[in-house]
């Protein structure tokens, strides 16, 4: 790792379902197309990429400074500033064999690493223009069908959730009208 052969990525894409919303808190789970074994934790989980760093930006500023959520410790005190205390497996990178950083941890908990890293933020305001920046490291093996068959070579799947408040309105007679503060 760390090797010049390692690919970074870095994309931002625009997020239009909260515009003119209070958007209060923000959840992100990350889907990897790659998915080794059946059991719902790997299926259901947020995969950590290696280097990975995530920010919004929200009506046209950086909600966090510098790379924003950039270490496994950092979004796991986004989670619990976010949403209260959160019990959940180790949070590390799961790297390639090559690196004997595994062979200190049991079978069950090698294969939980990094599948439940769920990056939050706290928003509060009105969202004009909601920008998510997501940034990894791909890594290299020399091996391709090895390479591409690690999940974080893989294509993903990010899924938002946002909390926003809406406000309920019975007319006189009994229609209702559902309004997004």
């Amino acid at each position: 790792m760390g090797d010049v052969t390692d690919k970074p990525q870095s994309i931002t894409r625009q997020l239009k379902g909260f515009n003119n919303k209070t958007l209060n808190r923000m959840f992100v789970a990350k889907q990897p197309s790659v998915v080794v074994g059946a059991d719902t934790i790997r299926t259901l989980g947020s995969q950590l990429h290696f280097n990975e760093t995530d920010n919004i930006r929200i009506n046209g500023r950086n909600l966090l400074v510098g790379n924003g959520i950039d270490t496994p410790a950092k979004s796991l005190a986004s989670l619990t500033d976010t949403y209260g205390t959160c019990n959940s497996y180790l949070n590390y990178q799961a790297i390639p064999d090559a690196y004997n950083t595994q062979a200190l941890l049991s079978a069950n908990e090698a294969d939980m690493l990094g599948l439940q890293d769920y990056r939050c933020f706290r928003v509060g305001e009105r969202v004009l223009q909601l920008d998510y920046q997501f940034g990894r490291l791909g890594v290299f093996e020399t091996d391709v069908a090895t390479s591409n068959a690690l999940a974080n070579n893989s294509s993903t799947t990010l899924h938002f959730f946002g909390e926003v408040p809406k406000r309920l309105q019975v007319n006189e007679d009994k229609t209702y009208l559902i309004a997004y503060n």
